[in-house]
């Protein structure tokens, strides 16, 4: 939050120094290190897969997508995070954001000892493919659609 809250407060704000806020509030709680260098990408970068220059400026309401993780005790927990630079979401980035966090929610709630992964994994990318297909981003029936890798092209790492 304290990135979004600073990308919306100073306009033309760099994505170095939102790289340097997150360092440092992982630092402040007490996470010293870094698990690996962050991604931070503003407009055009932020639909650069591993994009790691993190030196443009955030501006107007380019979308900003944050790649970033800190390490405890050998373990890295990362986050990946999406926001408007001026703090407010277009309508349609708004929907989008909000399908994305549906999906995210789903699976999280159908985590638990035992179940499988991949099935949730399976289930996320159907759900993503019908958000997009009931936004109008893409057509067809979404079983179909995934079969033949569309999820792929939102979802690189699935």
């Amino acid at each position: 939050m304290a990135m979004w809250r600073a990308a919306a407060r100073t306009p033309g704000i760099n994505e170095y120094e939102l790289e340097a806020i997150f360092a440092a509030e992982t630092m402040r709680l007490g996470l010293r290190h870094l698990g690996y260098p962050s991604i931070v990408g503003a407009g055009r970068n932020a639909a650069t897969l591993h994009y790691e220059r993190n030196d443009q400026p955030c501006v107007g309401s380019d979308l900003v997508l944050v790649d970033a993780g800190a390490e405890w005790q050998g373990y890295t927990a990362d986050i990946t995070r999406t926001f408007p630079a001026n703090g407010k979401f277009e309508s349609k980035r708004r929907d989008i954001y909000n399908a994305v966090l549906d999906v995210q929610n789903t699976a999280i709630q159908a985590m638990g000892p035992g179940v499988n992964w991949r099935m949730i994994g399976d289930a996320a990318k159907v759900q993503t493919v019908q958000a997009l297909i009931d936004l109008g981003i893409v057509r067809g029936n979404a079983r179909d659609a995934v079969a033949a890798g569309v999820a792929g092209l939102f979802l690189p790492h699935s």
